[in-house]
């Protein structure tokens, strides 16, 4: 794919979707770290759910550290694998006071030396809390990119590094939500579709 291309993607999908959107909902670095680990194997809507009564019971790093893994279980029973999930929060939420004096860092590196962090979920808080362009590569992303041929990728990194090759920097904060919503509501996993996708005349799998 050529930049030209790249640049008339992004150019139609904003067209599509003029202020794209996280649907998960959060309000702080903290709450936005917080939903994106929940989000991990589970709907935006689901992690709503949770986090709804979660964010009104602890506010800070100090409250999640200092409560039981059972207490925050308890608020995120909507959740696949909560058990483990409450436990990765604590963790987290520990280290944030003892590291970073219970604020979220806004680095790759500093993020991914959380527990239970990785890099896909420290480039999403990047993006929607800190406003650094940065290329977070979800499940959506890396179908939607392999599909429009930006990439032939076996791994979310590949893909990350074809996005930051032929797209420019000042279109990533938009162009994950761009990408992640055509890849929910249009290119799906099991039906994408075609039919009224407004990429369909350069997408490379319809081709």
């Amino acid at each position: 794919m050529t930049k030209e291309t790249a640049r008339k993607i992004y150019d139609i999908l904003l067209k599509e979707n003029p202020v794209p959107k996280s649907e998960l909902e959060f309000t702080n670095p903290l709450q936005c770290l917080i939903a994106v680990m929940l989000s991990a194997q589970c709907t935006d809507a689901r992690v709503n759910i949770a986090t709804k009564g979660l964010f009104k019971k602890f506010k800070t790093a100090q409250d999640f550290a200092s409560a039981s893994e059972d207490e925050i279980a308890q608020e995120i029973k909507t959740v696949n694998f909560y058990p483990t999930k409450a436990k990765r929060i604590k963790e987290m939420c520990t280290i944030l006071l003892d590291r970073f004096s219970g604020q979220v860092p806004n680095t790759v590196e500093e993020l991914t030396s959380l527990p239970g962090v990785g890099r896909k979920t420290a480039q999403v808080v990047l993006v929607e809390k800190f406003s650094t362009p940065a290329v977070p590569v979800d499940t959506h992303i890396f179908r939607v990119c392999n599909r429009l041929g930006v990439c032939s990728a076996k791994k979310p990194q590949e893909t990350e590094r074809a996005i930051r090759e032929l797209f420019s920097k000042d279109s990533f904060i938009n162009l994950h939500k761009l990408l992640v919503l055509h890849g929910r509501y249009v290119c799906k996993a099991r039906k994408p579709e075609c039919e009224k996708c407004v990429l369909k005349d350069i997408c490379a799998k319809r081709i």
